[in-house]
């Protein structure tokens, strides 16, 4: 498991204030240049150190934004489901919202739930006691863990050309 997974939002800017000699947005670590994979901004030298890249997992989607696209911008897919095969590689579930725009602005928007193991945990509890198919989500209202899980998701939204906005 990655060490400084974020699972709750935090804001990368308040972060910044609260933290003006860190580069390292998840382990909170001056970094040198060369020890960094990534940079968020240009104007400030704060992102994501090699270390913690090797090691990274997506907790809350919106905290994890910057990585997530910079990722998926480096992978180059040019399809809606090379992006959605990423996710599921990763062990990652993206439950289906809604379809949005027209033309090359085409594409469908999905929840993630923002705490995957929890979510994971939930999913095979259900199974055990029967009232979920491995294969399929059946959304059980009476539960409160489904319904404060899938609350927090947060919006991605996945265009026919495998580019993404999530929604923060």
């Amino acid at each position: 498991m990655f060490k400084y997974q974020k699972n709750r939002y935090e804001s990368i800017y308040e972060w910044m204030s609260n933290n003006p000699d860190a580069s390292c947005f998840y382990c909170g670590k001056k970094r040198e240049d060369d020890e960094m994979a990534h940079y968020f901004f240009s104007e400030r030298k704060v992102g994501i150190c090699k270390i913690c890249m090797m090691d990274f997992r997506i907790g809350h989607l919106a905290t994890d934004r910057h990585v997530v696209e910079r990722i998926l911008e480096e992978k180059g897919y040019k399809r809606k489901v090379d992006v959605l095969n990423w996710f599921r590689r990763k062990g990652y579930q993206l439950l289906e919202a809604d379809e949005f725009g027209e033309g090359e602005y085409k594409g469908t928007a999905f929840n993630f739930i923002n705490n995957n193991e929890q979510w994971n945990e939930l999913q095979q509890e259900l199974m055990a006691q029967s009232k979920m198919k491995s294969d399929q989500v059946f959304w059980i209202e009476e539960n409160d863990r489904i319904a404060e899980l899938s609350n927090g998701a947060t919006r991605i939204e996945i265009y026919n050309s495998g580019q993404i906005h999530i929604v923060y």
